[in-house]
C-alpha cells in the first residue's frame, strides 16, 4: 500500500513501477522545504519540488533489513561478535 512519505534524507524510496529511489538532500526556502534531490540506484539525480515529491506513490525501504532478511532466507550464518566476548 503506498502513502504520502516524509523525505528523509539518506533514506530509500520504491515507487509503484518498483524503481528505487534515495533522498539525498533536502533543499529549504527559508524554513519552508521546497524540492529535494533524488538519487535512483543507477545513479540518475534529479531535483523535485516538494509538491511533487507527496504527488508519488512511495513506499519506504529499509535496505539493512531487507539485506539481513534476505541473508537468513539464503541460510548465511549471522556475523560472530567481536572483540573479547568471542575468546
Amino acid at each position: 500500500m503506498f502513502s504520502a512519505q516524509e523525505p528523509v534524507p539518506g533514506s530509500w524510496y520504491v515507487n509503484r513501477t518498483g524503481k528505487l529511489m534515495k533522498v539525498r538532500l533536502l533543499l529549504y526556502q527559508g524554513r519552508r522545504r521546497r524540492a529535494l534531490l533524488i538519487e535512483y540506484l543507477e545513479g540518475h539525480r534529479q531535483i523535485i519540488g516538494i509538491d511533487d515529491w507527496y504527488c508519488l506513490q512511495l513506499n519506504r525501504r529499509d535496505m539493512a533489513l531487507e539485506a539481513a532478511v534476505r541473508g537468513a532466507a539464503a541460510g548465511l550464518p549471522k556475523p560472530e561478535p567481536s572483540g573479547e566476548e568471542t575468546r
